[in-house]
């Protein structure tokens, strides 16, 4: 049956059913966006700057003939600390202010407890606390040479992508499929003679 504009109600289910295709399109992309976690730049930086405050460490150590004490803090490669004679301070040693990509100051001892010849430097991490001084999944620090750490920053493999959204991947071809089903139906009617 036509009506007055010459389209049949068939081209109308068409532009029905391209609608509900592109809503679904569009919720299929929300949940492929929000899925996994998003992994920022920022996480693998704080890495970046403590081997920049180390390095700054190191240089202090060569010039003053010490490392800052634990008192005198990073501050201590900003601006000369009392005590140190200006003549033999050539900093500053590091660029910013000794915080980390979260926000929270790099946490400083020296001597250090881990590394009692020579300095503890770790940071808090991306939830901002430590419950074991430095050693927390999160906490990066200048001592673990496992750096056990890193699983906690690493961006998942598409092996462990799959896994975590297999559920949600199954709906997907299913939505897909099933609105391809009108189009096969009336695609396999054959012609009226």
């Amino acid at each position: 049956m036509e009506s007055p504009t010459g389209f049949t109600s068939q081209v109308t289910l068409t532009i029905d059913w391209s609608a509900v295709r592109s809503l679904l399109a569009s919720f299929v992309l929300v949940a492929l966006a929000t899925t996994g976690r998003c992994y920022e730049p920022g996480d693998m930086r704080v890495m970046v700057d403590l081997a920049q405050i180390g390095i700054g460490l190191q240089a202090f150590q060569l010039d003053v003939g010490r490392y800052p004490t634990t008192s005198e803090g990073l501050a201590a490669l900003l601006t000369c600390p009392a005590g140190v004679l200006e003549r033999n301070w050539h900093g500053p040693y590091i660029m910013g202010s000794g915080k980390d990509p979260w926000g929270n100051p790099f946490n400083y001892a020296c001597p250090g407890v881990h590394r009692p010849n020579s300095y503890d430097l770790y940071s808090y991490g991306e939830d901002g606390r430590s419950r074991s001084g430095g050693d927390d999944a999160d906490d990066i620090n200048n001592w673990d040479t496992s750096q056990h750490w890193l699983r906690h920053y690493q961006a998942p493999t598409y092996e462990a992508w799959l896994r975590r959204n297999w559920p949600m991947l199954v709906v997907i071809g299913l939505v897909i499929f099933s609105l391809t089903i009108p189009f096969r139906r009336r695609g396999s009617k054959k012609p009226a003679r």
